[in-house]
């Protein structure tokens, strides 16, 4: 199945763009770059760049860490 987004402009242009696959799925995966957007922007309500920025970095060497406790202090702040 596919999904059909419109837009309707105040000129009253309508622009339409069909998806067979959303962003972010399986077959449409994103982006690290994408993926790192979309959480620096909702972190951004609870935490401050610099600490989500550390939990970025965690994250993206989350199987080399000795204790997940580094991890888990790092969302806590």
């Amino acid at each position: 199945s596919s999904d059909l987004v419109c837009v309707k402009l105040k000129n009253g242009s309508v622009l339409e763009k069909r998806y067979d696959h959303p962003p972010g799925h399986p077959n449409n995966p994103a982006s690290d770059a994408a993926i790192e957007r979309k959480f620096f922007d909702m972190a951004a309500e609870v935490m401050s760049r610099e600490q989500a920025q550390r939990v970025v970095e965690s994250v993206w060497r989350i199987d080399t860490l000795s204790d997940a406790r580094e991890f888990t202090a790092l969302l806590c702040g």
